[in-house]
């Protein structure tokens, strides 16, 4: 007769989900005007987990939780310039970290309001 043996048995872990983050910003934006950023985070399931909304590699404000597969923040651009936008997507428990591609904000200065006529102070020539 053999001798009695104890026998381990666990469950397989699946591996995560992939996913994909896709973000949504305006082309352009006058310096001081507040946004909308948007992330969409695209799994076969509801995943949970936070976006990172980023500003090359300067983060934007805090991670914001992911609702419903979207995660939206506002934002003001305070330095005009091209700016290059990206959302990290953190992953959860049962799905995979992505980054979605970079998306270029332009912001532009602010307009003066000086589209010429309509001032009361100005006399033609020879007036």
């Amino acid at each position: 007769a053999a001798q009695a043996r104890s026998i381990n048995v666990s469950q397989a872990t699946a591996s995560d989900i992939s996913t994909a983050t896709v973000i949504s910003v305006p082309g352009t934006v006058t310096v001081g005007s507040q946004i909308s950023l948007s992330a969409n985070v695209i799994a076969s399931e509801t995943a949970g987990g936070t976006v990172q909304f980023m500003d090359g590699d300067t983060p934007i404000g805090q991670a914001v939780v992911l609702v419903n597969g979207v995660a939206t923040m506002g934002h003001t651009f305070d330095k005009v310039g091209a700016h290059p936008i990206t959302a990290v997507y953190s992953g959860a428990a049962g799905f995979s970290g992505s980054t979605s591609a970079a998306t270029s904000v332009l912001v532009e200065k602010a307009s003066t309001g000086n589209g010429g006529g309509g001032s009361s102070d100005f006399l033609p020539f020879g007036s």
